[in-house]
């Protein structure tokens, strides 16, 4: 895996869990460990479809790293944080409209660049 800055060597294992509900899925629960700090552990329960390939979700799980930093910044330019919400209905309403307008915020800063002279 990729960290933000280099990247990452860890042993892993993947082992099966109770199917899901839904037919032709799994569940697995991927564990990792750290191989420059042994007690540096963490684990992903994993549901995916039953053809997906190992590396494809230890792929995934590395991604983090790539998106943490988006919903920090996430938090401050537009209110990510601040939802009090009592249904699943309202924090994905609030989540949504929060992750829109960061994405517009990103586009339209992206635009006010100053391009390169060639």
């Amino acid at each position: 895996m990729t960290g933000p800055k280099a990247p990452r060597w860890y042993d892993g294992r993947w082992l099966p869990l109770a199917a899901p509900c839904q037919p032709h899925w799994r569940r697995w629960l991927l564990g990792r460990r750290s191989l420059s700090d042994p007690t540096e552990r963490t684990a992903y329960v994993v549901c995916a479809p039953e053809t997906t390939a190992r590396a494809t979700v230890v792929q995934g799980g590395g991604r983090r790293w790539t998106i943490a930093p988006c919903f920090e910044e996430a938090q401050g330019d537009v209110g990510l944080e601040q939802y009090e919400v009592r249904s699943w209905t309202g924090w994905y309403r609030h989540i949504t409209l929060a992750r829109w307008a960061y994405a517009l915020l990103t586009v339209l800063r992206a635009v006010s660049l100053p391009v390169a002279p060639r």
